[in-house]
């Protein structure tokens, strides 16, 4: 290493040097990441003990330079992504990370720290989803990753809007629920989904996408009839729950037919999500949910989703049957019955007048016709 204040000029000649080298040769194995590994660690190491100044002669310098610096190991990071090359992208990410955050303090380079933080993460993630590369230094390096992110959007809510800062919280959620998920961490899942329903003000189509999130995660990492599975659908069912009643309390606020035509599609698909939660979990009948879902269609007849109504009948057929076929009478009749009124709400939209008898016919073979049970 030079004298002080040559130290960054020849750090960022000495990486560019090599970076060309390695973009002419167009090797793509892990060895050929080395030489530039090992010098941007060198120039990490010194920013760590010496800071940033000392290393160039002016301000205009620093910025430019250490810009470069952030889009080579950028660069880099990317190719070994592309590769499949986690841990040279992990490391690389880590590095645009240190030299990203050492320059002066702007929107634009806490959104790059923000980003290279994702990346981080995302990439450690990846290699615990592999279970022969898992173990507990992955482990704490992605839960360190996430804390990350996190950190850098509060650095972030200092300098953006309200909006802005809730896109990137949703980054920050959707990665944390994966590592719960990835981690077989009931008490953590927990503890995220509670802080976003609680603690922030979430729009609907987001707690949907979370619940989406979990089941979808929770199943990747674990068997249907595990506990943790079960607890991560039981969660989901909250979630569902949390966006039907964010969107009932956007309807009430409404002042158009149309927006009240776009809530009511958007709140019949979240019952519709919950109801095939709720009944996948064994011991609940999903009764009171279907009954939510039915009540908001008799109070929208005109407006509520044909198509849903149709299904929510569907639903209920099929419970009827599934309660007949263990000859548990009194539920099939309950659902039957539940049959009959979503018909009855509007029978010309729904397309059903002609299944009524059906319903009737069901009921008095079974001998559980009105005035029989």
């Amino acid at each position: 290493w030079a004298t002080e204040g040559f130290l960054g000029s020849l750090l960022v000649a000495s990486v560019s040097i090599e970076y060309e080298r390695l973009t002419a040769s167009m090797a793509t194995d892990r060895n050929s990441f080395q030489p530039l590994e090992s010098l941007l660690q060198k120039g990490a190491d010194l920013l760590r003990t010496r800071g940033l100044k000392p290393m160039f002669h002016s301000l205009d310098e620093e910025q430019q330079e250490v810009a470069i610096l952030v889009d080579i190991c950028w660069n880099l990071a990317i190719g070994a992504d592309e590769r499949e090359l986690l841990q040279e992208c992990e490391v690389f990410f880590e590095l645009c990370l240190v030299y990203s955050g050492a320059r002066r303090t702007t929107l634009s380079s806490l959104r790059t720290c923000f980003l290279a933080s994702v990346f981080l993460c995302s990439s450690l993630l990846r290699m615990m989803g592999r279970p022969s590369s898992i173990n507990d230094s992955i482990c704490s390096r992605a839960i360190d990753a996430a804390n990350e992110v996190r950190r850098q959007i509060d650095l972030l809510s200092e300098f953006c809007n309200v909006k802005d800062v809730a896109l990137y919280m949703e980054t920050w959620v959707s990665l944390s629920v994966r590592l719960a998920c990835l981690m077989k961490d009931e008490q953590a899942l927990e503890s995220i989904i509670d802080e976003v329903l609680r603690k922030f003000s979430p729009e609907p189509h987001f707690v949907v996408k979370l619940a989406a999130s979990v089941m979808g995660w929770s199943e990747q990492s674990d068997t249907a009839q595990s506990s943790f599975r079960r607890s991560a659908m039981t969660l989901a069912t909250e979630c569902f729950q949390a966006s039907i009643d964010l969107y009932l309390a956007s309807l009430i606020s409404s002042s158009t037919e149309n927006d009240n035509s776009q809530i009511l599609e958007s709140v019949a698909a979240a019952y519709r999500e919950l109801l095939m939660v709720v009944v996948s979990l064994h011991d609940a009948s999903g009764m009171d949910e279907f009954r939510g879902a039915q009540s908001l269609a008799s109070r929208y007849p005109e407006t509520f989703p044909a198509i849903e109504m149709r299904w929510l009948a569907c639903f209920a057929w099929e419970r009827a049957r599934y309660h007949e076929l263990g000859q548990n009478y009194r539920e099939a009749k309950e659902w039957m019955e539940e049959v009959r009124r979503v018909i009855q709400i509007s029978p010309r939209r729904a397309g059903l007048a002609g299944a009524l008898s059906e319903v009737e016919a069901f009921l008095n073979r079974n001998n559980l016709s009105p005035a029989n049970s």
